[in-house]
């Protein structure tokens, strides 16, 4: 402890549970996960888990429900949880489908008013991260804007391959389908793409 105390570190860190923001028979997403979560560690005295955890969703929506009118509820989806459980958030996946018409008009208003309410109402809104998939190079074989998860982020794939990786049976302890005898890796140069450029411009 006397260690910890000289180096900084909380012996005891906020802890937080990532979900997706699919909707599972509740009237918003994650809170009924949430619901059952919590009440199951209500009782427990273990590391102090109740108290410890902060609310990890993974929104793509955009501003107006995130910040003030969640489903016609006239209430935004920060305040509406926090209501409820009166735990801090954290987006732990927030951007948009670049496939979208209207996709840089969504992740400008997401970024922007994410930092205004955090600013505001700290107690509510721990931080974002907007995210990419950039491992995901076979979503895009032929490079360019993909639908998917390929879709996110402030990169796109090319056709242009950096290296390639030739796989063995070797290289792995588990299988899920049986050995992956030359199966073949090959990542792509990114590029930038134009949300990017908004990513930058509500940082800077």
């Amino acid at each position: 402890m006397e260690k910890e105390a000289q180096i900084g570190f909380a012996s005891q860190p906020p802890i937080g549970h990532p979900v997706d923001f699919g909707k599972r028979n509740e009237p918003y997403p994650a809170l009924g996960f949430w619901r059952t979560l919590l009440n199951s560690l209500r009782g427990t005295k273990q590391r102090d888990l109740y108290d410890r955890l902060f609310l990890a969703p993974q929104p793509q929506n955009d501003a107006t429900y995130l910040f003030k009118n969640a489903e016609g509820s006239g209430k935004g989806y920060v305040p509406l949880n926090y209501d409820e459980f009166k735990r801090p958030l954290l987006f732990t996946e927030l951007g948009h489908n670049r496939t979208a018409p209207d996709y840089l008009t969504v992740v400008d208003g997401q970024l922007k008013q994410s930092l205004a309410y955090g600013t505001q109402h700290p107690e509510q809104l721990l931080g974002i991260c907007h995210f990419q998939f950039d491992d995901k190079v076979w979503l895009c074989p032929t490079g360019g804007t993909c639908p998917s998860e390929g879709s996110f982020g402030v990169f796109s794939h090319t056709n242009t391959v950096l290296f390639m990786v030739n796989y063995v049976s070797g290289d792995f302890t588990h299988f899920d389908t049986g050995p992956c005898s030359n199966q073949k890796l090959k990542p792509d140069r990114l590029t930038q793409n134009p949300v990017y450029q908004t990513v930058k411009n509500n940082y800077t």
